[in-house]
C-alpha cells in the first residue's frame, strides 16, 4: 500500500511507520479497525543502516554462504577460546566444559571484546589462532546492547573468523543478539 500525507512521502511495502489513531471494536463481528490520524516513518539509527550495509556486501562476497562451512568436529580435544578474561562469560564456559568435558584442552587468548580497540585485538586473536594446533575456535562474549557487541559486526573481524582454518562457533549474547560474527561463523550458539 501505497499513499500520501500532507508531509510525508509514500510508504513503501515492509517500511516501519508510527501510526497515531485509535482503535474501533465491533464486537458484533468480531473485528477491529484501527483509524489513522497521523503516520510517521520510523527512523533508522547509522548503527542499524552501517550494520545492513556491510551484511549486504560481505554476503554478496559469498562470506556467508552455507557451503563455505566447515563441519564442527562431535568430539574436539583441544578448543581454541577468544573472550575476555576474566568475564562471567569465561567463567560460564570453564565450568561447563569441568562439568561436561573436563577432557578437552583449552587454549584461551584473552581480548577485550568492546571498545575501540576489540575489534583488532579480536582479529588478530584469530590469525593467532590459524598458528596454533586446534580443533575449534569459539569466540565468546556475553549479552549486551547494540553497541556493547559492536565489535563482532567490525568487517576486520567478520573477515579474519572467515580466515580462520579450524571450523569456528560464534557464541556471542543472547538468541535475541544478533551479529556479522553468528553469520560467518560454522556455527551460531548463544552464550
Amino acid at each position: 500500500i501505497a499513499f500520501k500525507l500532507d508531509t510525508v512521502d509514500p510508504i513503501k511495502p515492509g517500511q516501519l511507520i508510527t501510526a497515531i489513531g485509535r482503535p474501533t471494536f465491533y464486537t458484533k463481528r468480531g473485528t477491529l479497525q484501527f483509524q489513522i490520524h497521523a503516520i510517521k516513518p520510523l527512523k533508522v539509527s547509522p548503527l542499524t543502516q552501517a550494520f545492513e550495509a556491510l551484511k549486504a556486501q560481505l554476503n554478496a562476497e559469498g562470506l556467508f554462504d552455507p557451503e563455505r562451512k566447515k563441519t564442527i568436529p562431535t568430539y574436539p580435544k583441544c578448543i581454541t577460546l577468544i573472550t575476555a578474561s576474566p568475564s562471567a562469560a569465561l567463567s560460564d564456559f570453564l565450568n561447563l566444559k569441568c562439568q561436561l568435558a573436563p577432557h578437552l584442552h583449552i587454549q584461551l587468548i584473552p581480548v577485550s571484546v568492546q571498545g575501540a580497540a576489540a575489534p583488532a585485538d579480536i582479529a588478530a586473536a584469530c590469525h593467532i589462532a590459524n598458528a596454533h594446533e586446534t580443533d575449534l575456535v569459539v569466540v565468546l562474549r556475553g549479552g549486551g546492547s547494540a553497541e556493547d557487541l559492536a565489535a563482532f559486526n567490525d568487517e576486520r573481524v567478520v573477515r579474519a573468523i572467515a580466515q580462520c582454518t579450524a571450523p569456528t562457533m560464534s557464541a556471542i549474547g543472547h538468541d535475541i543478539d544478533v551479529t556479522l560474527a553468528d553469520f560467518v561463523a560454522d556455527h551460531r550458539s548463544a552464550t
